[in-house]
């Protein structure tokens, strides 16, 4: 092959022809190498893929799994049993938010929602103790996470049920005690509150129009623009009140007290009053 050439050339050119293989050498190997290495880490992910994917089935699941059985505790004998419930149906709704799945979140208020709604059972004098409690508890529970407040002024609120539909309207809460609840923005129209206790409760813009406040105990709460159109509050106590821009128009204030109200720019257009105060 290096006939005809000097030694030293010949030389020269057989060491090249030797260290070009062994470039040719190494690179062929670094290549497998990367290719390997490529397919290794394009196999890890297609496994990490897989994994997240068995783990987030396992975790849907374990969630459709519970909320059956707190939707069953909803309905057990017990008042602590369903408190139990009432409360995993809660954490459950915060968990499907975080996982960006708000139709399953609204399924577990929905239920929660619907409990509120039912009556007292036929032959009972009203609402037990116990259960005034439960409904309380639930009341809190979705009070802490949707702003009512916060939406009935078109802000955006942060709480992570801002999405769901927290509509308390028709609600069963005769002679709840509410007192000094955070209450703004609420809607309850309609809701049976009689006989509730709400002094000092904040209900700020809260929406109570047709609501069954007959008897309620209001002194002192903080009720600026909400609307009370319609509602029946016959024999409230509202002394000192503040119903400063309120609705109160079409109420039945019959027997209400309303001494030390504030009545600043309050509609009081078509009320039936024999009202003190």
């Amino acid at each position: 092959m290096f006939d005809g050439l000097t030694q030293p050339t010949a030389t020269l050119l057989a060491g090249s022809a030797v260290a070009l293989a062994a470039v040719i050498t190494f690179l062929s190997g670094w290549l497998t190498r990367k290719l390997d290495h490529e397919h290794f880490r394009s196999a890890r992910e297609v496994e990490r893929q897989q994994f997240e994917a068995n783990e987030n089935a396992e975790r849907e699941r374990d969630r459709r799994d519970r909320y059956t059985t707190h939707a069953a505790q909803l309905g057990h004998e017990s008042s602590a049993v369903r408190l139990a419930g009432a409360y995993g149906l809660a954490a459950l709704a915060d968990e499907w938010v975080r996982a960006d799945q708000g139709a399953d979140a609204q399924t577990s208020v929905d239920l929660l929602r619907a409990y509120l709604r039912m009556g007292v059972k036929d032959g009972s004098v009203g609402l037990s103790a116990r259960e005034r409690e439960l409904r309380k508890a639930i009341i809190e529970a979705i009070s802490r996470r949707a702003d009512w407040w916060l939406q009935s002024v078109g802000a955006d609120a942060e709480d992570v049920w801002r999405h769901l539909d927290t509509d308390l309207s028709d609600s069963c809460l005769a002679s709840i005690d509410l007192y000094q609840a955070h209450l703004a923005g609420i809607t309850l129209s309609g809701a049976d509150l009689s006989g509730a206790v709400l002094s000092g409760a904040d209900l700020e813009n809260g929406m109570l129009n047709r609501a069954i406040l007959m008897n309620a105990k209001c002194t002192g709460i903080y009720a600026r623009g909400a609307d009370f159109e319609c509602a029946d509050l016959r024999g409230a106590d509202l002394r000192y009140a503040n119903l400063t821009e309120a609705n109160l128009s079409g109420a039945d204030l019959s027997g209400a007290d309303l001494t030390g109200a504030q009545l600043n720019g309050t509609c009081l257009a078509g009320t039936s009053s024999t009202s003190t105060g």
